[in-house]
């Protein structure tokens, strides 16, 4: 008897699924005033942004390929202050999938990087795209359980590329299914059942 509450145990846990996928959300910052603004101010109640070079954002006019809305864009302020810049955005609950356009005049080489961390701190997913005339690319990640990301571009200016278009999808709460509750209640009664005959 006990291994079959056990089963019927099993079978529940494994029957918890989502009802539906979450709405990707876009942001791509054009309602921004051109200039400098805080990272502070940057997010909303979904993620949290950090220039890791300091602690603003330069919003600029863009031009750039279709890739980008071709309103406003970002780049990590101060610019060509630093090298080794990123910049890292953190969820408040886990996505399932992240996106960015990076890029910038063609000038000069640029390598862009993407990379998405769990909650341990373990990359569980990357993209990267290098390029004499990185003008525009999207990289993007598709994992479970994406914690944080984290870009940037290495090349004659490390991260002076601009950036747009952040798009997320934050994952689903796990909701058991109407079948896992009717599994689970069947479980239950067998478990009484089972204590009431050896009683």
């Amino acid at each position: 008897m006990k291994r079959l509450t056990h089963c019927v145990l099993a079978l529940s846990a494994t029957g918890y699924s989502a009802f539906s996928n979450a709405t990707p959300v876009t942001l791509n910052f054009d309602a921004l005033a051109a200039g400098v603004i805080a990272e502070s101010l940057l997010g909303n109640a979904d993620v949290a942004f950090d220039n890791t070079g300091g602690d603003v954002f330069n919003v600029v006019e863009c031009t750039l390929s279709a890739d980008f809305s071709c309103g406003k864009a970002l780049l990590n302020g101060p610019s060509f202050s630093e090298f080794g810049r990123s910049t890292v955005v953190a969820f408040t609950s886990v996505a399932s999938f992240v996106s960015v356009v990076m890029g910038d005049y063609g000038a000069d080489a640029d390598n862009l990087f993407l990379y998405a961390y769990d909650v341990f701190n373990t990359v569980i997913g990357a993209d990267f795209f290098a390029s004499a005339d990185a003008i525009g690319h999207t990289l993007s990640v598709a994992a479970p359980g994406i914690a944080f990301v984290e870009f940037y571009s290495t090349g004659q200016y490390d991260n002076s590329v601009f950036w747009d278009n952040f798009t997320y999808d934050l994952a689903p709460p796990q909701i058991p299914a109407p079948a896992t509750l009717a599994l689970l209640g069947l479980g239950l009664a067998g478990i009484g059942w089972s204590r009431g005959r050896m009683a």
